[in-house]
């Protein structure tokens, strides 16, 4: 399996204090053929065991002009593992775009600026706006999330502020399921 991560921020460690950080992500991926199993990570922000204290982060990622068949894409996406997020600031926006004529998805996993936190953590003060757009494309047989909080049971979130825009437009959609703007709790 082929992976590529462009321009993701991965935090995984027994411990980082990461404070006052500004970190800015804009990947795009134009007129590309994504194939046989491979994966595509663009603008992720994963954090583990850590603490994120007063951060901005600006997530963007786009592809354009591509066929995805039998793939993964992750754009955009906030995992937050066994941490505290306090006082942070996210902006995640992910766009797929066949201007060029439809182009397909097909057979392929597809997760635009959703949030997931899995397991013991806390996010406290934090604003978090997520962004989704897919234009022009035939998805068949695959399974498409946009915008959606996945929250596990041990999870702390208070004061916080997440909002999510998402457009599913001009496409056609074949034996895909679809997941738009949700909350999943579990």
């Amino acid at each position: 399996m082929k992976k590529i991560f462009i321009l993701s921020l991965i935090a995984t460690s027994i411990y980082a204090n990461i404070e006052i950080l500004g970190f800015n992500s804009d990947n795009t991926i134009d007129s590309v053929e994504v194939k046989n199993g491979s994966e595509i990570k663009q603008g992720d922000l994963e954090i583990s065991d850590s603490l994120l204290k007063s951060d901005t982060f600006t997530l963007s990622g786009s592809l354009k002009n591509t066929i995805v068949d039998n793939s993964t894409i992750t754009q955009s996406s906030v995992c937050i593992t066994s941490a505290t997020v306090k006082n942070v600031t996210i902006d995640n926006s992910s766009k797929i775009d066949n201007n060029n004529g439809t182009k397909s998805i097909i057979n392929s996993t597809i997760s635009q600026s959703s949030v997931y936190v899995p397991t013991s953590s806390t996010l406290t003060d934090s604003k978090i706006k997520l962004d989704s757009s897919i234009e022009n494309t035939k998805i068949k047989n695959s399974n498409v999330s946009l915008c959606n909080l996945y929250i596990a049971t041990g999870t702390t979130i208070s004061n916080s502020n997440i909002t999510g825009n998402c457009k599913l437009k001009d496409s056609e959609i074949v034996g895909a399921t679809i997941s738009q703007g949700n909350i999943v709790s579990n």
